[in-house]
């Protein structure tokens, strides 16, 4: 169980800077900071916060086509 098998099983890519395809982005974000409830949260990190509400929202405009980082310091680029 966990996020890592499940990325490793749908073949997802890193997302680690500002991503488009025509086709529809097929990939996982991992954060160096932040928690599960980080979306919502920003007590263990408002950075974080504010990265996943902004990449979910370029996400969810671009109709599933882009996603935009704004933030590339709180990314595991790993």
């Amino acid at each position: 169980a966990g996020t890592e098998p499940m990325i490793r099983i749908m073949g997802l890519d890193p997302i680690t800077e500002t991503s488009q395809s025509a086709a529809g982005i097929r990939g996982a974000t991992r954060f160096n900071q932040g928690s599960h409830g980080s979306l919502l949260d920003p007590s263990a990190s408002p950075a974080v916060t504010a990265e996943m509400q902004g990449q979910a929202a370029s996400l969810i405009s671009s109709g599933g086509t882009t996603v935009v980082v704004n933030d590339p310091s709180v990314i595991q680029n790993d």
